[in-house]
C-alpha cells in the first residue's frame, strides 16, 4: 500500500492531521487520532493516542521524544539533548 492511499484511508476513518504535519513512511495511525500542528511522526510508527502540536514521536506505540519550536528542534525527552 502506497503512502497515499495509507493517507486516503486514514481521511476516510476521521482522522485529522494539523498544518505542516510530516509523516514518515509506513506510519499506522489509528482511526480518531489527531496530529497537532507543525507534529512530525517517525517512519514506522504506529499512533494510537493524539499527538499534540510541536512534537515528534516515533515508536511502537508512538511516543513523544522531541520539542519542536519554530524550525528547530530543542529538547529530547529522554536524553535530555
Amino acid at each position: 500500500m502506497t503512502n497515499m492511499a495509507k493517507a486516503v484511508l486514514a481521511s476516510e476513518l476521521e482522522t485529522s492531521d494539523g498544518i505542516d504535519v510530516r509523516i514518515g513512511k509506513d506510519v499506522e495511525i489509528q482511526p480518531g487520532i489527531t496530529i497537532g500542528e507543525q507534529s512530525i511522526i517517525g517512519a514506522g510508527s504506529i499512533v494510537r493516542k493524539n499527538v499534540p502540536p510541536f512534537k515528534m514521536v516515533i515508536g511502537s506505540p508512538a511516543r513523544v521524544v522531541y520539542e519542536i519550536r519554530g524550525d528547530s528542534i530543542v529538547k529530547c525527552k529522554d536524553c535530555g539533548f
